[in-house]
Formats: C-alpha cells, structure tokens, sequence
C-alpha cells in the first residue's frame, strides 16, 4: 500500500499492462490503460460530441428560425432546454478532443523537480 502514498496529479501510477496474476481487484479497477487506448477513446468520444453538437443544434435553429413553432409553449420548453445541452455537449467536445495523453514529469521544462506535478498525499487511517 506504501506505493499509493504519493500520487502524482495527472499520471496513471498503475497500468494494465503491468497487472499480474497477484494483482488484488482494488489494482485492476485503478489500473489505467495505455496512452494509445486513452487517445482513441478520447478521440471517438470527441467525435460522437461534435455530431451531437451539430445535430442539435440543426433541430435548435429550425424551431427558432419558424415563427409558427416559436409561438407553441412546448417549442418554446424545448428551445430552452436545447440551449444548455448545446453549450454543456459543445464544452465536452471541445474538451476531449484537447485531452492530452498523460505527461512525463518534464512536462513543465524542469526535470526531476519534484515541484512538476502536485502531489497528492493519501493518509492512511486504520
């Protein structure tokens, strides 16, 4: 347990490709997966966000842009709950598609500083 004291923010400190026979159920639920599966993942959910994006906002502007569908209450509750799925799903998109794969700690230009990353510091309590 000693190796879980210090976490870096940002890093994975147990992969899948390092998990054996031994490992306990709590290392396989934290363990993270590589960094090319990590991109992948982030890159089709990204992509499903801009087409959700898009779609909606297409079905946003041909209810406002109809004078005859902005006059119904209803077309008026949807209009208003497309506003903040649209905002909400664009910032997803746009977020995961700048989600960077995890950093050495060099990251920042200072190698081997141990002011790189933070740490987090995981107090054990029995």
């Amino acid at each position: 347990m000693s190796q879980y004291l210090d976490v870096p923010l940002g890093r994975p400190h147990l992969r899948q490709s390092e998990l054996n026979d031994s490992s306990s159920r709590y290392e396989e639920l934290l363990a993270a997966p590589s960094d090319e599966t990590m991109k992948a993942m982030w890159t089709y959910w990204s992509t499903a966000f801009f087409i959700f994006v898009a779609l909606n906002a297409i079905v946003f502007l041909g209810v406002v842009t109809s004078k005859k569908t902005r006059r119904k209450p209803f077309d008026q509750y949807l209009i208003f709950l497309m506003v903040p799925d649209i905002v909400y799903t664009g910032f997803c998109a746009i977020s995961g598609s700048s989600k960077p794969t995890y950093l050495p700690p060099t990251y920042h230009g200072r190698s081997g500083s141990p002011t790189s990353f933070s740490t987090i510091r995981i107090i054990e309590t029995m």
